[in-house]
């Protein structure tokens, strides 16, 4: 309700200040896909999951720092990048150095 209020006044600044998608991926790289923001509603509501891998792509492209974090495997950096520097960074960063090492040790 809240977004759909917000839509109505300011579809533009609704869209780029919610988190869309599986990765929960701010607005912005919604509209680099479909810059008319009802369109880019309509379109993430009919195929949510598809749209939230081509946001996320675009998000990470759009964002080298982040690339170069994975690269370096600086797991921490990459859980700051993404997420802020919020209380939730050596959560994240250990998930991922954990992930990455079962993924490693399994090639």
């Amino acid at each position: 309700a809240a977004f759909d209020h917000a839509f109505s006044i300011a579809p533009q600044d609704a869209i780029e200040s919610t988190s869309w998608g599986l990765w929960q991926v701010m607005g912005w790289a919604l509209l680099r896909h479909w810059p008319d923001p009802t369109e880019a509603t309509l379109n993430f509501f009919a195929s949510p999951e598809a749209v939230s891998y081509a946001v996320f792509a675009t998000w990470v492209r759009e964002n080298p720092r982040f690339l170069s974090a994975i690269r370096d495997k600086d797991w921490v950096r990459v859980a700051r990048i993404y997420n802020g520097n919020g209380p939730n960074v050596l959560r994240y960063s250990s998930a991922m150095r954990e992930a990455y090492a079962r993924i490693a040790g399994a090639e």
